[in-house]
């Protein structure tokens, strides 16, 4: 992936400040401010005679400059990301999983509000919030668009600020991006401003966007957000119990619960605009909440994105845009779908319309047209792994907590010991499994030492190893392997490390671990299982809710050709009898 070169400038002005930024606790905050000051005083000097600061000799430093002046030299909603982003660097990497400080681009910014408009959304009328608004990544292009529409209707600029003081809200507990959201928007509005000779008070309130609003708080007609994504601690998750328990399962993730909360607070009929992770379109902890959206609202599109190295600063998470009308009264069908895709070249390309189930399943999202008619077949097909005679499990081992022994090899001597291989991650292959492959240099634990056969860690049965940690970027996401039976039967069982996914079933299964290894390496099992994964990881509830063809039909495919592809597109009815051909 070739790097922007702005972002390779941002690295190098941010890395120039890190000394400055970590002299106090209060650093980083001391840090923007003086770049944003030095910022407004080239391009906007009424708003930095405005505003007392007590910066000391921060705005003088030659770093402090040579910053300010590139971000002048930027288009204005990029160099408002790449300041905020610059906080977030300087906080620190602890502070900044904490908060999950990764700021929208703006690109994403508009694609979300084009989205919006083109769904009714009105930037002249309605009331546009924010729940998670620091840095202000969608006020910004929000207000200007609305500055935009509201001078096309001959509004002078004294107006057009009042109206968008009414029109535009937020939410966020970063004092200091609060703060830096305020003056964002003032920058954004500033020939306005000048126009007027007067400074708007935006409603951005230092409160939690998960708690309950005041009691005078006005309802938006837009909820528009990227809200943080993190796992809730335990005394977090007991904070927010009761008022989403409706869609708390496990361990929540944050951004769980400002979709929950987004359609809480939007008026009825009103649209709600989303940038999440991809997580929640298939993680067996949002099922609940994917059963909520369905009952709350009407999905009215999903934009699935990529190359997401380059979007965020310091983030690897795939990325969706969800947009979603709040309905007035509770539905349990859901409604089609618009499927959008971002392709290489950076245009969206529509490839239709999708029905996603409201049972709490993976939503299975088709990642081009020809997905949608592979899914369409698919999903009409009720068989599953469990058809087929196979349960799935993670390995049991976890590296660095296991204390039993490990060998390099099997041990020869006589002493009375249970050995046992070891399966790790880098063993597999599509091609086969190769137990002791060379993954990593200073590798020597391919063996364990186990208190017997019989313990739970043992895998004796028949099995199918797959890769758990890939990702969407890969053109495989299943890689898999059928661990040989004569080896397996050799050393009594293996250990599966926790990078392993373990498929099992009963000897004497007419589908054998080399044979569902192929089924589950075909080009079509593995565009279906990108469709309904939306995590890095390959889970059990994914690899059990994948759509496979049914047993039957697949094993008379089977008989008419060797082609496991073909077979398959046979069994889901997808071939025409055309194709098929008798084995030789």
């Amino acid at each position: 992936m070739v790097i922007p070169e702005s972002k390779i400038r941002f690295n190098s002005l941010v890395k120039s400040l890190d000394t400055i930024a970590k002299d106090s606790e209060n650093g980083p905050q001391r840090l923007v401010e003086a770049v944003l000051h030095a910022w407004q005083l080239q391009s906007y000097p009424l708003l930095a005679k405005r505003v007392s600061r007590q910066l000391g000799e921060l705005p003088l430093k030659d770093d402090v400059n040579k910053f300010s002046l590139w971000l002048s030299q930027q288009s204005f909603n990029d160099a408002a990301f790449w300041l905020a982003s610059a906080y977030a660097t300087w906080v620190g990497e602890k502070r900044r999983t904490e908060q999950a400080l990764y700021f929208t681009p703006p690109k994403l910014a508009d694609r979300v509000i084009d989205d919006l408009v083109q769904r009714g959304a009105s930037l002249t009328t309605v009331h546009w919030h924010d729940p998670a608004c620091g840095g202000a990544a969608f006020l910004v292009p929000t207000a200007q668009r609305m500055a935009q529409a509201l001078a096309g209707l001959g509004l002078a600029s004294g107006e057009v600020l009042k109206r968008i003081e009414r029109q535009l809200s937020g939410n966020d507990l970063d004092k200091a991006l609060l703060s830096l959201s305020r003056q964002f928007l003032l920058m954004a509005l500033y020939p306005h401003i000048k126009a007027a000779q007067r400074f708007p008070d935006f409603d951005l309130r230092n409160e939690d966007g998960l708690l309950p609003p005041p009691s005078k708080y006005q309802a938006p007609d837009v909820v528009i957000c990227n809200p943080p994504y993190r796992k809730l601690n335990a005394a977090e998750t007991q904070r927010y119990a009761s008022k989403f328990k409706d869609v708390i399962r496990s361990q929540p993730n944050i951004y769980g619960l400002f979709i929950r909360e987004a359609l809480n607070v939007v008026k009825p009929g009103g649209l709600i605009g989303l940038l999440t992770p991809t997580s929640f379109l298939s993680g067996a902890s949002f099922s609940k909440l994917r059963s909520r959206i369905v009952d709350l609202s009407h999905i009215l599109q999903i934009d699935m994105l990529s190359d997401r190295t380059s979007m965020f600063i310091a983030v690897e998470q795939e990325t969706v845009i969800s947009v979603l009308r709040a309905l007035p009264t509770l539905t349990h069908e859901a409604m089609p779908t618009d499927i959008h895709i971002l392709t290489p070249g950076g245009t969206y390309e529509n490839v239709g319309k999708h029905r996603l189930c409201n049972n709490g399943a993976p939503w299975a999202i088709p990642r081009s047209t020809a997905d949608s008619a592979l899914l369409d077949c698919a999903e009409r097909s009720t068989a599953r792994l469990g058809d087929f005679g196979y349960s799935a499990r993670i390995g049991h081992l976890v590296a660095f907590r296991d204390k039993r022994r490990r060998f390099p090899q099997k041990p020869m001597d006589d002493a009375p010991r249970c050995v046992v291989p070891i399966l790790w991650a880098g063993d597999i292959t599509k091609e086969g499994l190769d137990h002791g492959r060379v993954q990593k240099k200073n590798r020597t634990d391919y063996f364990i030492e186990v208190s017997s056969l019989g313990h739970t860690s043992v895998i004796s049965l028949p099995s199918v190893v797959l890769q758990r940690l890939t990702s969407n970027d890969q053109h495989h996401r299943l890689i898999a392997a059928p661990v040989p039976r004569c080896w397996q039967t050799a050393h009594g069982g293996f250990v599966a490390e926790n990078h392993v996914v373990v498929l099992q079933t009963q000897p004497g299964n007419r589908w054998t671990p080399a044979l569902m290894a192929k089924v589950l390496n075909s080009a079509g099992i593995n565009r279906l299982y990108r469709s309904i994964s939306g995590a890095s990881n390959v889970a059990t509830s994914e690899l059990l809710a994948l759509p496979l063809p049914p047993p039957r039909e697949l094993d008379e495919a089977l008989s008419r050709t060797e082609d496991i592809d073909e077979a398959i597109r046979i069994a889901f009815g997808l071939a025409t009898p055309v194709t098929l051909r008798k084995k030789a």
